[in-house]
């Protein structure tokens, strides 16, 4: 049976096969550029008092924290999520019932 792709060209295809000593194509590419440092990089190695660490802790804690969703009673809004549910799933029923029946008599 004659082969329908040539060796010739799985090679050029496939390009040049790992060799050892094969230079890697990212080699000496980073995202940080040279010379340029992090705005934090003044921070390394500074430690915090207890009294400081404290201090930004009570800043941190309940309304005063950015994400405080107001006392959000997770068990409350399941129950009142499953309600809903509950009654949307019914009312799907009911209307897609209504509608095959109309749809058989017509």
């Amino acid at each position: 049976m004659q082969e329908v792709v040539s060796q010739e060209w799985k090679k050029k295809v496939r390009g040049k096969p790992f060799e050892k000593g094969h230079r890697q194509f990212n080699t000496g590419k980073t995202h940080f550029k040279k010379g340029v440092h992090p705005k934090t990089e003044f921070k390394k190695g500074n430690k915090l008092s207890d009294e400081t660490r404290a201090k930004l802790s009570e800043a941190k804690k309940g309304e005063k924290h950015w994400n405080w969703k107001g006392g959000f009673n997770k068990k409350k809004y399941y129950k009142d999520h499953k309600e809903q549910m509950l009654m949307y799933v019914k009312n799907r029923r009911v209307k897609k019932k209504n509608a095959i029946g109309s749809h058989t008599l017509g």
